[in-house]
């Protein structure tokens, strides 16, 4: 009997366990509402877990998306720094900290990719952030990471660094993934601001100006899922995976088992994609949840879990 083929394409990874838990213990999901029945991963998603959940799991491949979000990086510092300190000094600290952001964050991508290296099952993609370097300066740096480092693809959260996915500032790094076929992959979801952000329909002008250009949908859209047939139905080139709202269907504003997996269908089964949102969720735990779903036969369920990945990543379908 053929194994099925395992590929997970929404994963994180840190680099100290105190960063980790810190972050898991901070970022409160709000988007799905009320009730909910999600099962939380006790990993801290270090390299090593990672790929211990993968072989118990029977993943072959994984993406690791690099997410820097400089206001973490900050809040993390200040933490750091003695609670006697003179106010003065330490405002010039924190200063002195934000002015090498722009290094922090080519550093943490560095990073990425020289795990990807030691490990070659992960597939890195790599992270930007307009409040800490502009365009011009973040493409050279994903330019240079894709040339000379191994980087595979770009992850943005336009939701948290609070601009919108259509910021026209991203539209040199949207052309440099389409120069080099890489996908793109934006976190999809409402904000606390409301603003819309990164709802589905704010990827439209993107996948409308660059055609070419393979634009993952996180999150089969998080909490404005309502949108997401739409946009599919408008744009043969957008992707969308199923991290973590696929742990959160009993939630009061979350799709349904029946409702995920008729949206699925509906958008293409072709072009659905098996994420975890690892270490908030385990690798096999959100298998199961796809083997769960009502309505999807064998052959695409094996689409979601492995053949559509393969064939955005490497263009294969074996």
């Amino acid at each position: 009997m053929t194994r099925t083929l395992l590929i997970d394409t929404h994963v994180h990874l840190y680099r100290s366990s105190a960063a980790a838990a810190e972050d898991k213990e901070s970022y409160v999901i709000w988007e799905y509402g009320e009730g909910g029945t999600p099962l939380y991963s006790q990993s801290l998603g270090s390299p090593e877990e990672l790929a211990r959940s993968m072989e118990a799991s029977g993943v072959s491949r994984v993406v690791v998306l690099n997410l820097f979000i400089a206001e973490w990086e900050v809040s993390r510092f200040e933490k750091s720094l003695p609670s006697d300190m003179a106010p003065t000094e330490r405002k010039q600290l924190v200063a002195d900290f934000r002015r090498k952001l722009p290094q922090t964050l080519r550093d943490f991508n560095l990073w990425g990719c020289e795990v990807a290296k030691r490990y070659p099952a992960i597939t890195p993609f790599v992270s930007v952030d307009l409040n800490v370097a502009g365009a011009a300066e973040s493409t050279a740096m994903v330019r240079d990471l894709v040339e000379n480092h191994g980087a595979r693809g770009l992850k943005l959260h336009s939701a948290i660094h609070r601009h919108s996915m259509d910021d026209e500032r991203l539209w040199p790094l949207f052309d440099l993934c389409r120069e080099y076929g890489l996908p793109v992959l934006g976190h999809a979801g409402r904000d606390p601001a409301n603003a819309g952000f990164a709802e589905p329909k704010a990827f439209a002008p993107v996948l409308e100006a660059f055609p070419e250009l393979q634009l993952i949908v996180a999150h089969m859209g998080g909490g404005a899922w309502q949108q997401t047939a739409e946009l599919a139905a408008r744009y043969p080139n957008a992707w969308f995976d199923c991290a973590e709202i696929i742990e959160w269907t009993a939630a009061s504003e979350a799709p349904s088992d029946f409702e995920l997996a008729a949206l699925i269908r509906q958008v293409g089964v072709h072009r659905v994609l098996l994420g975890s949102d690892y270490p908030w969720y385990d690798l096999d735990r959100t298998i199961e949840r796809v083997n769960a779903l009502p309505l999807l036969s064998d052959e695409e369920r094996e689409l979601i879990l492995g053949r559509n990945a393969l064939r955005l990543l490497d263009g294969s379908d074996a």
